[in-house]
């Protein structure tokens, strides 16, 4: 019997040195996969990213409308609070009221896409 399992302990012994490696190489495949995969952004990550930088970008738009309407009234509240305003200021006056009315437009859409954009 001794010589039996001599024969047979190499086989065996090659039997578990296989398994061991296949293991071994499906860990590292799996670690290789996970490595990859966090290392690249998913593409709900970016939609989000998206989404963000778009609300940002509106945001400002808003803000800057707004600077702008901020200014258009100051002119409107000047021109309108002159005592002697000729044909060239009325119609100064009527382009910055109709500006205003642009703007405010301008600024409810982009509110409205901003409050769109938030829901998703």
């Amino acid at each position: 019997m001794p010589r039996v399992r001599a024969v047979t302990a190499p086989a065996f012994a090659g039997w578990v040195k296989a398994l061991i490696a296949a293991v071994l190489l499906l860990a590292t495949f799996a670690g290789m996969v996970l490595a990859f995969d966090s290392t690249y952004a998913h593409a709900s990550d970016i939609a989000k990213l998206s989404m963000q930088i778009r609300i940002n970008r509106l945001a400002s738009e808003v803000q800057t409308l707004e600077l702008r309407r901020s200014t258009l009234q100051d002119k409107v509240y000047e021109g309108e609070s002159r005592r002697s305003r000729g044909r060239a200021d009325i119609e100064i006056l009527d382009r910055y009221k109709r500006e205003l009315a642009d703007i405010d437009r301008s600024i409810t859409v982009k509110q409205r896409e901003i409050f769109e954009a938030g829901r998703k």
